[in-house]
């Protein structure tokens, strides 16, 4: 979620915003739209159904997250349509409350990690944490030292981060 306020955004020059999920937005043809979301495959599709639908004159996508590459490929056909502008990853899944301070913004994730009835969630979050952190990490231009007790959800993380995070560098060095 953003942290401004619809108010602040008025005083941004957003004339208006709404949810891409949400059932009835406004069509706007004469203006440009940017997105800024998450890159799943369910909001790759709105976008890209916006574009062929010419609810936009164009599109500014800012994803954050974690995307697949085959989940971006209606928005490479609308992009040869030159209906794309820009499409870059922002790396922003998580809130900076200070310098030195930041939060992931997931619910109950101590209570969902520990309680044996939610097991089933786990990989889905243990994913999300480790998304997170990554993105504080390449914000930052971090490379730290990754320990974690072996057999804990914390290694699992430290596991999934460390993977990430070799994937970047693999991608920087080609």
């Amino acid at each position: 979620a953003l942290s401004l306020s619809p108010l602040d955004m008025t005083f941004y020059g957003v004339p208006m915003h709404s949810h891409i999920s949400a059932p009835n937005r406004s069509d706007a043809q004469e203006v440009p739209v940017m997105y800024f979301l998450r890159p799943t495959k369910k909001n790759l599709q709105a976008v890209s159904s916006d574009m062929k639908n010419d609810k936009y004159e164009c599109a500014y996508i800012h994803a954050s997250g974690p995307t697949n590459a085959t989940d971006w490929e209606p928005i490479r056909e609308e992009a040869n349509r030159g209906k794309i502008k820009s499409a870059c990853s922002v790396y922003s899944d998580f809130l900076s409350l200070e310098d030195d301070t930041f939060e992931l913004g997931i619910r109950d994730c101590y209570y969902r990690l520990h309680q044996p009835s939610l097991a089933q969630g786990v990989p889905d979050l243990i994913d999300s944490i480790a998304n997170g952190l990554f993105n504080v990490l390449i914000t930052c231009d971090l490379r730290p030292i990754i320990r974690a007790q072996r057999g804990t959800v914390a290694h699992q993380v430290a596991q999934r981060l460390l993977a990430r995070m070799r994937d970047a560098i693999a991608k920087d060095a080609n």
